[in-house]
């Protein structure tokens, strides 16, 4: 009995002085937002948080996923419309914007609360997750590095989606790491956040490809089954946004987001792409030597800013994770060497 009873002071203590480290953790890392959010608000700072917003507050209103901005591709598209269905942004986060819309009222600070609630979530996510893999220093150190980070600051702050997209990347990483490799629902899974994900932020379409290969090469036998319950899981979680493309545009996969990858080119400079009214320059096709000019260029602009790929929320994981005891000196040079 006295054994038993040593044994439980000694769980306790450790108990208590997790929770004491957690919290002390918790506080030191949100305290740097506190410092952020003392300043007098500013509002939606950006055209694109206050064109998420105006969609959400039509979506809430019943006016359905429509645009007051009218940009010119979408004016050639549909005509003069007043009130034209969206072609530009994702679904997903408007949705849940409406959420917030209906427990704290149509506001701009319901807009930056959203951002921050998912960025607030996210950054518990990643200590709990990190916690679970390397203990309890490697969670700290995780969880301070996210919120000491400048990207994720702006971005909890800002209105926009990035925040919610990081909520549903940890939940990915969390989906690929415990998967097991001969279990369908876990692929099915993994299917259906690949198709949140591009719903939330239309370029994730390519990251579902990547996605798709991981869960091919990382199954048991036979391997076709698991690629055929991802696509039929994302096909799933993504038709009634399909369907509704196809009503207004004639075409599941159309966007105006395509747009976007001709801009900034040697035929497109700046942004003129999305402000230019003529039918038939929007229609020429960029051709391969302008997107490897497109490309390199921005990668020399790029080399000035090399640190703001610390901004990814991936960073904290992958910084904590090479100082590892048991991660080889091999792979730690080698990993360092590919993140720099």
């Amino acid at each position: 009995m006295p054994d038993q009873v040593a044994e439980y002071r000694r769980l306790l203590d450790r108990l208590t002085r997790v929770l004491l480290i957690t919290f002390g953790v918790w506080v030191a890392g949100f305290s740097l937002w506190g410092i952020y959010l003392a300043k007098p608000h500013e509002g939606l700072t950006t055209v694109d948080a206050l064109d998420i917003a105006q969609e959400a507050r039509r979506l809430y209103r019943g006016e359905g996923l429509t645009t007051g901005f009218l940009k010119p591709a979408a004016i050639l598209k549909q005509g003069g419309n007043p009130s034209p269905p969206d072609l530009y942004n994702s679904p997903a986060y408007v949705y849940a914007l409406t959420i917030f819309f209906r427990i704290f009222g149509i506001s701009e600070e319901s807009v930056s609360g959203s951002s921050l609630f998912w960025a607030f979530s996210a950054g518990i996510f990643l200590f709990f997750f990190v916690f679970s893999r390397n203990g309890l220093p490697a969670a700290s150190a995780a969880f301070l590095l996210y919120a000491a980070n400048p990207g994720v600051i702006e971005g909890a702050f800002s209105g926009l989606p990035y925040a919610f997209l990081s909520f549903l990347l940890l939940l990915l990483s969390l989906g690929i790491y415990h998967r097991r490799p001969g279990s369908l629902p876990w692929t099915a899974g993994l299917g259906v956040l690949s198709g949140l994900l591009y719903q939330t932020e239309f370029d994730y379409l390519f990251l579902a490809v990547v996605i798709y290969a991981l869960v091919l090469a990382g199954s048991h036998s036979p391997r076709w089954k698991h690629g055929l319950v991802f696509l039929a899981a994302f096909a799933l979680s993504s038709l009634p946004w399909w369907i509704r493309q196809v009503g207004v545009a004639g075409n599941p996969f159309f966007s105006l987001r395509w747009d976007d990858f001709r801009a900034y080119s040697d035929l497109f400079p700046a942004n003129r792409v999305a402000r230019d009214f003529d039918p038939a320059a929007l229609a020429v096709r960029l051709p391969f030597v302008s997107w490897w000019d497109k490309v390199f260029r921005f990668l020399r602009l790029g080399c000035g800013y090399w640190l703001s790929l610390t901004y990814s929320l991936l960073s904290p994981l992958f910084l904590v994770s090479i100082f590892r005891p048991d991660f080889e000196r091999r792979r730690r040079s080698a990993a360092v060497m590919a993140w720099a």
